[in-house]
């Protein structure tokens, strides 16, 4: 019974993206008429603008994750202890806020503010820690042995840097680049304000502005193949990162780090201070400095309202994928009696898995042309329509983010003694109570770091909360952009205040895993 649960529960997530595909390619003609009218309109706008946006801001976060990561790792300069670990801050302000404080302060000084270089900038300086901390890990894991034999042969810093250390690392560095593109694609609020014509915002456009969903859905699928690629690239790399990896990373070598003449070591400072300040000192000190301008005026009572909302639909959504990353993980334990069944199952899961990439806007129209078939076919006068409530929305948040705590839980459960699990199944326990009652205990900390996460995203989200929440059901990231829309930072920094704060969650949970990961090599 718990198997055929588990497989519904499968179906229920793949659903959004399955139902999108089918519809998509089922209207034939008109998808032919559709494709032709954004082919001589605005579709190679969207898609170059796209383009020229993830490749762009590939060598910047490279420059700003990797030159840090090398100078942390290897020289020793004031403030290096406090920089190595503060260069995760500006996971926490998320790009769209770094947009809107940049775009009030410069608006006036800088006519292009408003503009896909700037976007790009931003960008970079948002994302970055997703290169600098696997460049980081693996600068401190995979080639201390290596550098050190290069030294020994002659070879200077740099040249055993260029040489040896950063082509070990290449794998898991282009990994965390094509992470970083997946995110730029994917995103809505910071190209939306600045008014850049990206696959994302054109479904937008064309939902809502242009008033066709068959249009929509054209682009999403385009989008969603874009993001697919971008996955199965990822996760080829990841599995050659690991299993090169292997080896290296059993014996780790302490290796002193330099000490350098005092310009140098100033040098490396400011090198490695310039990426935190513009990520994350400049725009929460400017938010701070609007939010304590806010006039009296200010609706403190519908602030505290919104973010109660938040934290009630965030609190909702990580239980909900807990749950499901439960019953998930229980399902990969499950042994069934044909082979055939048990690919289908782990391919499943990992496309589930994969719902984590889907864009905020795909994600919301496809949520929504799912629940329009279920009122016209399924539901009609005997079931409540789903159009417009908290539980569509909750639904859409699952869908998206079950992926997070899956992906932890299994990661996890590959650590544990393998002995465990063997000896509950010859006792004849099923795969939902060794889970429930062996795996669950053990990978409590786990689980909570999960359901954090899912938390914190769902805090940020902006165009799932925007498009498929109910009416006067306002969020705060909603509430941040409906006020920086409007040039009213002051009004928007509380808002945009509490979404950093929360973001803060992640990031400590980053700091707490790497120091364990230093005691433990230790």
């Amino acid at each position: 019974m718990f198997p055929l649960l588990a497989l519904c529960l499968c179906l229920l997530l793949l659903a959004p993206t399955l139902f999108l595909v089918v519809s998509g390619l089922s209207e034939g003609a008109e998808s032919l008429s559709v494709f032709t009218h954004l082919a001589e309109t605005f579709l190679w706008e969207y898609l170059s603008n796209t383009a020229l946006l993830a490749t762009g801001v590939v060598p910047l976060v490279l420059l700003m994750g990797v030159v840090p990561a090398w100078l942390c790792t290897r020289f020793d300069f004031p403030g290096r202890s406090w920089l190595e670990n503060l260069l995760i801050l500006p996971i926490a302000c998320p790009t769209y806020i770094l947009a809107y404080v940049v775009t009030d302060v410069f608006q006036y000084e800088f006519e292009s503010v408003r503009s896909l270089p700037a976007a790009v900038v931003l960008f970079a300086f948002s994302l970055f820690p997703y290169v600098y901390i696997p460049a980081r890990a693996a600068f401190l894991e995979r080639g201390q042995i290596h550098f050190e034999a290069a030294r020994t042969l002659g070879y200077g810093s740099a040249a055993a840097f260029f040489r040896v250390s950063l082509p070990l690392s290449l794998v898991t560095l282009f990994s965390g680049v094509l992470f970083v593109v997946m995110e730029v694609v994917a995103d809505f609020g910071t190209v939306e304000h600045f008014a850049i014509l990206t696959l994302s915002s054109g479904i937008y456009r064309t939902w809502f502005g242009h008033g066709s969903l068959p249009g929509a859905i054209l682009i999403s699928l385009i989008l969603l193949l874009v993001m697919g690629t971008l996955w199965m690239l990822q996760s080829r790399l990841r599995q050659r990162s690991q299993f090169h990896a292997g080896a290296d990373t059993r014996e780790v070598v302490f290796v002193a780090r330099e000490t350098l003449e005092p310009w140098k070591a100033m040098a490396c400072t400011i090198v490695c201070s310039v990426p935190l300040i513009v990520g994350f000192v400049f725009p929460v000190t400017l938010l701070m400095a609007a939010a304590a301008t806010s006039t009296e005026s200010f609706e403190w009572g519908r602030l505290l309202t919104v973010a109660g909302r938040s934290v009630a639909l965030a609190a909702a959504a990580a239980t909900l994928c807990s749950i499901a990353g439960w019953v998930l993980s229980a399902m990969s334990l499950h042994r069934f009696h044909s082979k055939r069944l048990q690919t289908i199952v782990d391919h499943l899961i990992t496309w589930v898995q994969g719902g984590y990439l889907i864009p905020g806007t795909v994600l919301a129209v496809a949520v929504m042309s799912l629940a329009q078939m279920w009122g016209k076919t399924i539901a009609g006068e005997f079931l409540p329509p789903i159009i417009g409530t908290v539980a569509l929305l909750l639904y859409a948040h699952t869908v998206r983010y079950t992926a997070i705590p899956t992906e932890h839980l299994r990661e996890a459960r590959k650590r544990l003694p393998q002995a465990l699990v063997e000896s509950g199944r010859t006792m004849g326990t099923s795969s939902f109570k060794l889970v429930l009652r062996i795996i669950l205990p053990l990978m409590r900390p786990t689980a909570f770091a999960a359901a954090a996460l899912v938390f914190v995203d769902v805090m940020k989200e902006l165009p799932t909360n925007m498009l498929l929440a109910p009416f006067n059901f306002e969020t705060l990231p909603v509430m941040t952009y409906n006020f920086a829309s409007d040039e009213r930072l002051s009004e928007a920094a509380p808002a945009a205040l509490l979404i950093v704060l929360s973001g803060l969650v992640p990031v400590f949970i980053l700091l707490r895993a790497s120091k364990m990961g230093h005691h433990h090599r230790a």
